[in-house]
């Protein structure tokens, strides 16, 4: 939970999740909509997909031979009770 709600605390990976909400994109639509280098963008989808925010699905352009990807945003449903709460004020209190 406190990984994914970390992902969350980047205003960068708030706008890819709200950018792959509307519709699929690909890596190369993503960094000019945000106007972010391939190497950040990579960082960010990394760590979406790693907290199952973010999904990739692989699409085959025979034609160019080229492999694309396109990333969608998962469902997110995130409720906090107050367990919850109390093991991320303690996480805290350890780093």
């Amino acid at each position: 939970m406190v990984k994914t709600l970390k992902a969350l605390a980047s205003p960068i990976r708030l706008r890819i999740i709200a950018l792959c909400s509307q519709r699929p994109h690909t890596g190369r639509e993503l960094r000019s909509l945000l106007g972010i280098s391939k190497p950040l963008l990579i960082m960010h989808i990394k760590k979406l997909i790693g907290v199952k925010l973010l999904r990739a699905t692989i699409e085959v352009d025979e034609k160019r031979g080229i492999i694309i990807k396109h990333y969608s945003a998962e469902k997110i449903d995130i409720k906090l009770d107050n367990k919850q709460l109390t093991s991320i004020l303690e996480a805290q209190d350890n780093n």
